[in-house]
């Protein structure tokens, strides 16, 4: 029997034509794009915490995660980054404060315990006197804005008032508003020590927008502070199981939460998981912090963005960089995401914008950059992972760009698929086997052949490059200990990316003779 069929058998005698369909030859790799964001949920929502859910568009996040919650605003500030992706979410609970009467011993203690959960909570006080002609008061929390009209005569009572309930009114808002006497405490909806990211701020637009205080108003913001606790990861990453996920974006920084991220990530790119992807995270601290904060990280597949300042919460940059990552990403795996924008994102106020200088400092600690155009659009400067140094130490920029394990990821799993659909159950025999065609039936020769072919289409695509060193520097090995196993040292070369052009403008004020 020359020819090896899967399903028609030889001993058949009964008359009749039988036919088989193959398609090992018809098939090819397409990405799938699948994002997953973590975030707080609302006692509101309908969604249980821990359980994951897919998303499609924003009025079911809101039913599902609560209205105001980070995690519906988290699928809000993504869809505007991104449309196509598929879309989960895995809701978080914020951490429950244990009885005062639970002993340390008490078995009923869960292993991310961290002591008394606490929102943060900010200020707006009102010290001005009476308004003597109406207007606007302009408000941005968490890079939200709140609008409140001041009627003349207001006084710093009135506008307390009056601002508590156009905060409360906002349901999308990240905290909530209570009077007291002639100034409104703020809480925020969730707590942890995430919550004191939250912004406030004046006017942020200024005079030429017509933003400027009614005459008469004057106003102080006491910034969000002491929150405290926010939930474990070793909790939660576990849900994600064995799933092949594109990106996973996760907006918690303290503690050891990128830790947990970090250990994870590695897990889903080991050889045993081959689930890979890349994580997604963003911090809004001054910049000594962040330069700080990126030498507790070494991470590969991780990426943290660091915006000093920003009007915006950390969850909802975090959504909107995961979201043009994966839209980006997901086309082209080797193409820069250098000037895609932040779509929701408001930027830092003109004065406290990164310098180069701090850029390229923030680029040497592991934190990926933004950058503000002329325009006001806050846009993707770099994007970096938090790996920096190899396992003795020594600075390593092997990993440095996300387009690096992006592309790996890419050459991996299409070459997997591809060995995997022409190869399901195929023999082995030796180079020059006098095999009959059809028989299913490979040899190092016929498998090397499938990687270079692989390789030819992935250098058309503009991924990998040089096939001639591929070819030199390949090898397509027997196991010498087991003769079903085939061993393969793979060098491709990828395709780099323009980051930086510099030139020299010798000019001349006018040529000799």
């Amino acid at each position: 029997m020359a020819i090896s069929f899967n399903l028609i058998p030889p001993d058949r005698r009964v008359p009749g034509q039988s036919f088989e369909f193959d398609s090992s030859r018809a098939g090819y790799f397409q990405e799938q794009v699948r994002v997953v964001l973590i975030g707080a949920r609302l006692p509101t929502g309908t969604a249980p915490a821990g359980v994951l859910e897919r998303v499609q568009g924003v009025d079911q996040a809101k039913t599902q995660f609560g209205r105001g919650s980070m995690l519906a605003r988290m699928v809000e500030i993504f869809r505007r980054n991104n449309a196509t992706a598929e879309l989960w979410c895995l809701p978080v609970n914020d951490l429950a404060t244990l009885p005062d009467d639970l002993t340390i011993d008490n078995e009923d203690i869960p292993i991310d315990y961290v002591g008394e959960v606490i929102p943060a909570t900010g200020r707006i006080d009102y010290t001005g006197s009476a308004v003597t002609a109406a207007g606007v008061i302009t408000l941005y929390i968490g890079g939200q804005r709140v609008r409140v009209t001041a009627a003349k005569a207001d006084g710093p009572v009135q506008l307390a008032v009056k601002t508590t309930i156009a905060i409360n009114q906002a349901l999308d808002l990240p905290v909530t508003a209570v009077t007291d006497g002639d100034g409104v405490v703020l809480t925020a909806r969730h707590r942890g020590e995430i919550t004191n990211q939250i912004d406030l701020r004046l006017n942020y637009r200024g005079a030429i927008a017509g933003e400027r205080l009614p005459t008469g108003a004057a106003v102080v913001l006491t910034p969000m502070a002491g929150g405290a606790g926010d939930p474990s990861m070793l909790t939660y990453l576990p849900k994600l199981g064995d799933e092949q996920w594109f990106a996973i974006v996760c907006p918690y920084t303290a503690g050891d939460a990128q830790q947990v991220v970090q250990e994870e990530m590695a897990a889903r790119w080991h050889p045993d998981r081959q689930v890979y992807g890349l994580a997604f995270s963003a911090l809004v601290a001054p910049l000594d912090d962040l330069l700080d904060y990126g030498q507790t990280l070494n991470g590969p597949y991780q990426s943290v963005m660091g915006i000093p300042a920003c009007p915006a919460p950390p969850w909802e940059i975090a959504a909107a960089y995961g979201g043009q990552a994966a839209l980006s990403l997901g086309i082209d795996p080797a193409r820069p995401l250098q000037t895609l924008p932040l779509t929701g994102i408001l930027p830092p106020a003109q004065g406290d914008r990164l310098t180069i200088t701090d850029s390229n400092s923030l680029l040497y600690r592991g934190i990926a950059t933004a950058q503000t155009e002329s325009d006001g659009t806050l846009r993707i400067q770099r994007e970096i992972s938090t790996y920096r140094v190899n396992e003795w130490g020594e600075p390593d920029p092997s990993y440095l760009d996300l387009t690096t394990p992006a592309t790996l990821s890419y050459y991996v799993r299409s070459l997997r698929q591809r060995l995997r659909l022409k190869f399901p159950r195929a023999k082995l025999a030796r180079d020059g086997a006098r095999i009959s065609p059809g028989q299913a039936v490979v040899t190092l020769a016929t498998i090397k052949a499938e990687v270079l072919a692989h390789y030819t289409t992935l250098e058309r695509l503009g991924l990998v490059e040089n096939i001639g060193a591929f070819v030199e520097y390949l090898i397509v090995e027997r196991d010498p200990a087991d003769p079903n196993r085939v061993n393969l040292l793979l060098p491709p070369d990828l395709v780099n990316q323009l980051r930086f052009i510099a030139g020299v403008v010798q000019f001349r004020l006018e040529f000799g003779a």
